[in-house]
């Protein structure tokens, strides 16, 4: 795992877990996988510093900036992203500190979501992963070769994304072939009697360390943008 994971990274879980055994914290997952990725099964995927942020400019869909921002700023109805940092071991782990999730693939992954004074007209929530280092930034942030033509029963174009989300309304938004940014939108649903929050799950369907043009053994970020009924950032 040390060639994966940065040392601070190896440190933190060190400290938290013990002495670990990659099978034993991601588990026993067997995937449908190509003769080349065997060697990679239990390989970690490192989700880095959530985000959630509704952007200043108003910028049609799909997500086609250069560079995105990853500055976070909950806007005027305080939208807020939370990750319960009590998960399970097993099938993945939550740094507060560090503010990264290290988690296999295939993994449903819970996300909250909450906003306050929640205006009148319908929401949505925009998914997008990018490169965490700046020197990467700039890059769009695709699923492998192998992992993309995988058998699997989705639409074409939803094959390139590394992130899906499990809501049933989901779109799948960016073309690869454009060399767009791929994101997920999805309705922000009202939450529940008794609850502020609404939880949704994603999972992710391409690992750190499988080989360009897929993320090459870097880190990602996420980034949560809260969008209005025309799919324009809100103000």
């Amino acid at each position: 795992m040390s060639d994966i994971l940065s040392p601070e990274d190896q440190h933190y879980l060190l400290n938290n877990l013990g002495p670990i055994n990659v099978d034993e914290v991601a588990g026993n997952f067997n995937y449908n996988l190509f003769p080349e990725e065997v060697e990679q099964e239990n390989d970690f995927l490192i989700i880095e510093d959530y985000k959630c942020e509704i952007d200043k400019t108003i910028t049609p869909a799909p997500v086609t900036e250069n560079v995105l921002t990853n500055e976070e700023y909950t806007g005027p109805y305080n939208f807020e992203v939370l990750i319960d940092p009590y998960g399970s071991k097993n099938a993945w782990v939550y740094s507060v500190p560090l503010n990264k999730v290290y988690m296999n693939m295939k993994i449903p992954f819970p996300v909250d979501f909450r906003v306050h004074d929640r205006p009148d007209f319908p929401l949505y929530i925009r998914t997008t992963p990018v490169y965490s280092a700046p020197q990467f930034a700039h890059e769009n942030v695709y699923r492998c070769i192998n992992h993309e033509f995988a058998p699997e029963d989705v639409q074409n174009h939803v094959r390139h994304h590394i992130i899906r989300c499990n809501n049933r309304l989901a779109e799948y938004e960016g073309e690869k072939s454009r060399n767009e940014r791929l994101s997920v939108v999805i309705p922000f649903a009202m939450p529940q009697t008794g609850t502020e929050n609404v939880r949704e799950m994603f999972e992710f369907v391409c690992k750190n360390s499988c080989p360009v043009p897929g993320m090459n053994r870097r880190s990602i970020e996420v980034i949560f943008t809260l969008e209005d009924m025309s799919l324009n950032f809100l103000l």
